[in-house]
C-alpha cells in the first residue's frame, strides 16, 4: 500500500533502513531515521517522497567492504509504475562512476535508454566495463525489496 498524502502538508515523506539482521524499519522522520542510521550503520536505505503528481524513491546500497555504493533515484506515477529510473554506480577499487537511464518499454518492461563510465578520481570518460552487483531494475515501486519487506 502506497503512503497516503495528509491533508495539510503537500508531501508526505517517509525514511527506511534495513537493519543487520536484514529487518525493514520505517521512519517518519528524518531526525530519528539520521540516527538510526549513524549508530546501525545500515547497508540498504530508502527515502520515500510522495506528492500530489508522482513518488520519489531514492535506494542506496553499499558494499559491505565499503568499495562500491549504488544509488537509485527512481520517479514513479502515483500508481506505482516506473516513469525513470537513474541509476549511479561507484567503485573506488575500479575508479569508475557508471551512470545508468532507465524507462519502460511500450511492453511495461524496464530498458536502459542510457549509460556512460567516467573516472571517480579525473571525471573523465572511460570505455571500460566495471564488474558491478547484481542490482533490479523495478518495473513498479511494490516491486523494490523495502516494499516487499513491509506489506
Amino acid at each position: 500500500m502506497l503512503t497516503t498524502l495528509c491533508t495539510v502538508c503537500s508531501a508526505q515523506k517517509t525514511w527506511y533502513l534495513q537493519d543487520r539482521s536484514g529487518s525493514w524499519k520505517r521512519y517518519n522522520n528524518q531526525i530519528d531515521w539520521t540516527r538510526a542510521a549513524q549508530k546501525l550503520q545500515p547497508l540498504e536505505t530508502v527515502s520515500v517522497n510522495q506528492t500530489s503528481a508522482a513518488i520519489s524513491v531514492v535506494y542506496d546500497v553499499q558494499g559491505e567492504s565499503g568499495d562500491w555504493r549504488n544509488v537509485d533515484r527512481y520517479n514513479f506515477r502515483l500508481d506505482g509504475t516506473l516513469v525513470k529510473l537513474e541509476r549511479k554506480f561507484g567503485s573506488v577499487s575500479q575508479d569508475i562512476l557508471l551512470t545508468q537511464i532507465w524507462e519502460l518499454n511500450p511492453a511495461g518492461k524496464p530498458r536502459k535508454t542510457s549509460e556512460s563510465e567516467e573516472s571517480l578520481n579525473t571525471g573523465k570518460p572511460r570505455k571500460e566495463v566495471p564488474e558491478v552487483p547484481q542490482l533490479p531494475v523495478a518495473s513498479n515501486m511494490k516491486e523494490l525489496a523495502f516494499r516487499k519487506a513491509i506489506q
